[in-house]
């Protein structure tokens, strides 16, 4: 059986190749709809490749928005020579602790790049005076505490955000560059700001789609590290997925990886993947 994709050239792949993918169930189940989120196969078995078919499908549906935003580069990608994040995965080596600090890095990447791409909507929806109240007195003003509060923490956020909008590896990388030098103290204020940052999201109503791609090199590199990071990315994405509906987060893990989770949750984690499985 011959394979003219791979994991070595499907970042570059001609539309013609994007156009010739063959579908079977697993494959139509990820590319036609938003229930399964996560591309399972082994090493060149062509996550990347459908991964980027989703993603340019979805853009062209137009009912939301796409992050990353830029259509050069539809799926996001970590380009870090190194990756970040050895020092803290060292200091949680629980395995308890480190997917649920693990998943809270990858929530806390996923939110500021939602909130980088909608703050011109935040700014503006939290900035008028649309939202006092007409009823009593200590109402309105109750109301006004809230508002005023909810336009403080906004601005904490969005005030020294570049124009141009990032993606979620781009928190992520800064985000495990301050844990490796803040250890647990760091992680404390990751928590604390988790909460803010959810109550800020949950003002936005838009469809988000969000594209992650995995790339195997990392996990060859720095297995453990890489296996840490991709199981709090597999709780993160799912949580998202269960508290925020018009959230979609998309993404790729290699096999090998994948069946190597091992949770409370482990049987529902099917109802979410779609492995990459041929046959002549």
């Amino acid at each position: 059986m011959k394979r003219d994709f791979g994991h070595e050239d499907a970042g570059l792949a001609t539309p013609d190749a994007l156009d010739s993918i063959v579908k079977n169930f697993n494959i139509r189940s990820f590319l036609d709809t938003n229930q399964k989120r996560y591309v399972v196969g082994p090493k060149g078995s062509g996550k990347t490749l459908l991964l980027l078919r989703k993603a340019i499908d979805q853009r062209s549906k137009g009912d939301g928005i796409c992050i990353p935003s830029d259509p050069r580069n539809p799926v996001d990608r970590l380009t870090a020579a190194q990756h970040v994040g050895k020092d803290f995965n060292y200091s949680i080596s629980d395995n308890s602790e480190s997917n649920l600090a693990w998943a809270s890095v990858w929530k806390h990447a996923i939110f500021r790049s939602i909130l980088h791409h909608f703050r011109n909507q935040l700014v503006s929806e939290l900035g008028g005076d649309s939202h006092r109240s007409m009823g009593d007195s200590w109402l309105d003003e109750i109301e006004q505490s809230q508002w005023k509060s909810m336009r403080e923490l906004l601005s904490r956020y969005v005030s020294d955000l570049t124009p141009v909008a990032k993606g979620p590896y781009y928190y992520y990388t800064e985000i495990g560059a301050k844990l490796d030098s803040a250890r647990r103290g760091g992680l404390e204020i990751l928590r604390k700001e988790n909460l803010e940052l959810e109550n800020l999201i949950q003002m936005i109503r838009d469809p988000i789609y969000v594209f992650l791609d995995n790339l195997d090199d990392y996990y060859e590199r720095e297995p453990e590290l890489w296996f840490n990071s991709m199981y709090g990315q597999f709780r993160s994405v799912r949580e998202i997925s269960l508290s925020y509906r018009n959230i979609h987060v998309f993404t790729s893990i290699r096999q090998d990886v994948y069946e190597q989770f091992r949770d409370e949750m482990s049987l529902q984690y099917y109802d979410y993947i779609a492995k990459l499985i041929y046959t002549k």
